[in-house]
């Protein structure tokens, strides 16, 4: 049976592994998967054969939604797995929990963007489901419209066939933003609008 323990190293100068005991941190109402790429990328260490039952004991660092959601697929997905979360905050301490938690994709560097896609798309309709279940308002998740504003002509991110109700902004809309009291910033001319979740 697959389990999972948090543990908080706050003031720790160096990690150490305690004896295992399971811990209730299973939610099944709310479920975000905004990390598949953590998740997929775990290693398990599997005992040896002949050792006793094969046991994954994997290690996630982070109790923000990237980590502990990559904790709870890994628990989904690998049996009899033993997965320890470690953190220097918890709960409302972490940037998850301030954050507003717009979807999209964020921190890329040199991510290959066939995997980016892959990966926001998941969790994109992962997240639609969620907004059109009745575990939506428990989960605190809602729709909402963004703008991307350019001063200068910006072809639109490769994700964009993702959202919903992508379209380029009218002059109209964005005369909007170039209003008269907007003299410190360099007029719009390009803007883009999309549907999106938080």
């Amino acid at each position: 049976m697959a389990q999972m323990r948090i543990q908080n190293v706050t003031h720790a100068r160096q990690v150490h592994f305690l004896p295992w005991s399971p811990c209730g941190c299973s939610n099944g109402r709310v479920r975000m998967h905004a990390a598949w790429k953590t998740a997929a990328m775990a290693k398990p260490q599997v005992a040896r054969p002949g050792t006793g039952p094969q046991v994954a004991n994997i290690l996630v660092i982070g109790a923000g939604v990237a980590g502990l959601t990559s904790a709870l697929r890994i628990l989904q997905e690998v049996p009899n797995a033993r997965c320890t979360v470690v953190a220097d905050k918890l709960a409302a301490l972490t940037t998850s929990q301030g954050a507003a938690g717009l979807w999209g994709p964020y921190k890329l560097s040199d991510t290959p963007e066939d995997q980016i896609m892959r990966w926001s798309a998941e969790t994109h309709r992962h997240l639609q489901e969620l907004y059109h279940s009745p575990e939506a308002a428990p989960a605190g998740i809602s729709t909402c419209q963004c703008h991307w504003l350019h001063d200068a002509p910006t072809p639109p991110p490769f994700w964009a066939p993702i959202v919903h109700q992508w379209q380029p902004m009218e002059e109209r809309e964005l005369a909007l933003f170039n209003a008269s009291w907007a003299t410190q910033a360099p007029p719009l001319v390009q803007g883009w609008a999309h549907q999106s979740l938080l």
